[in-house]
C-alpha cells in the first residue's frame, strides 16, 4: 500500500514538472514572441483601421454637404480653383 502511494506521489510530481516546463516554455520561448509580434500588429492595424474610420466620416460629411448646400460647392470652387465671379475684383498682395 506504501509503495503505490508513493508511486502516486512520484508520478504526481513529475506531471507537474512536466506542465511547469510546457508552461514556461510557451510563455518564454519563441512562441511568446509570436504571440508578442502579432499583439503589436493587431493593435497597429486597430489605430489604422480608426484612422480609416475617422477619414471616412470626415469625407461623407464632405460629400453630404456639398451634394445638399450649392455655397458649400461654390466656396470649394472658389478656395480650391481660385475661381471669382465677373462682377468681382482681385487683388493680390504679395507676401
Amino acid at each position: 500500500m506504501k509503495a503505490i502511494r508513493i508511486l502516486q506521489v512520484l508520478v504526481a510530481l513529475v506531471a507537474a514538472g512536466l506542465l511547469v516546463l510546457v508552461l514556461v516554455s510557451d510563455l518564454s520561448g519563441p512562441g511568446r514572441r509570436v504571440l508578442d509580434n502579432l499583439e503589436a500588429e493587431r493593435s497597429s492595424l486597430e489605430l489604422r483601421s480608426r484612422t480609416k474610420t475617422f477619414q471616412n466620416e470626415r469625407l461623407r460629411d464632405e460629400v453630404r454637404a456639398l451634394k445638399g448646400n450649392r455655397k458649400v460647392v461654390e466656396h470649394r470652387i472658389r478656395e480650391d480653383l481660385g475661381f471669382v465671379k465677373d462682377d468681382e475684383l482681385v487683388i493680390m498682395i504679395p507676401k
